[in-house]
């Protein structure tokens, strides 16, 4: 499980559903008994195999400055910016909105690991492939 104190670099694809396509999936995956939503921001990339993705984000996260890049670190959900020693960014600035599905209990984010099946790991692997996700 991935919480937002962990500081991780998580690998996906982005689909853009309309509401019909939207409202089945939350059905489907058993939204809010099992799963809950979770907005976040995501920066979109080509997948290359290697490192496109941690690049779109570095990338993302750097702000030129007269002195040259500034790395930006995103702040806790409460503060909404990104800080640099000279500006800030907020939320809306950077990546795209979207949401993900989480576990709606916190027991269950927070308890042992639950490993997918082979089937579903199947599926993550294949996709993995099919859109080129970073290695990492």
């Amino acid at each position: 499980a991935i919480e937002k104190e962990q500081e991780v670099v998580v690998h996906g694809v982005l689909y853009k559903l309309t509401e019909e396509d939207f409202a089945t999936i939350c059905q489907t995956e058993g939204v809010p008994l099992a799963y809950s939503l979770h907005r976040c921001r995501v920066v979109p990339y080509v997948g290359d195999g290697k490192t496109a993705g941690e690049d779109a984000l570095r990338r993302t996260m750097s702000i030129s400055t007269e002195g040259g890049n500034t790395e930006t670190t995103p702040a806790d959900e409460n503060n909404n910016t990104l800080k640099t020693n000279n500006e800030q960014l907020t939320r809306n600035d950077w990546g795209v909105s979207a949401f993900t599905l989480r576990a709606a209990r916190k027991k269950w984010r927070e308890g042992e690991d639950i490993p997918p099946s082979q089937s579903y790991l199947n599926v993550l692997i294949r996709g993995a492939k099919e859109f080129v996700l970073d290695e990492s």
